[in-house]
């Protein structure tokens, strides 16, 4: 969330009172590039997120499943 709210953030405000247009056309083209660099990495780590939880889910279900199967063995371990 911080992520994403951090690339809506505005980049470069008021290029156009910048003096020059050539400071302001370059201060375009960085808010441009950054707000895209920023986008994107907001989309991988929400996608990250997403894998990471479905991951944790996985392996919780697998302890579980173990525990079931396993539980009339003594193995010396707490599940």
């Amino acid at each position: 969330d911080t992520v994403q709210r951090t690339g809506q953030a505005a980049v470069c405000e008021r290029t156009g009172q910048w003096g020059s247009t050539t400071a302001g056309a370059a201060g375009d083209r960085f808010a441009s590039r950054f707000s895209y660099l920023l986008a994107s990495l907001s989309s991988e780590v929400e996608d990250a997120g997403y894998n990471l939880r479905g991951s944790a889910d996985v392996y919780d279900e697998v302890d579980q499943n173990s525990a079931q199967r396993l539980g009339g063995i003594d193995l010396g371990v707490t599940w």
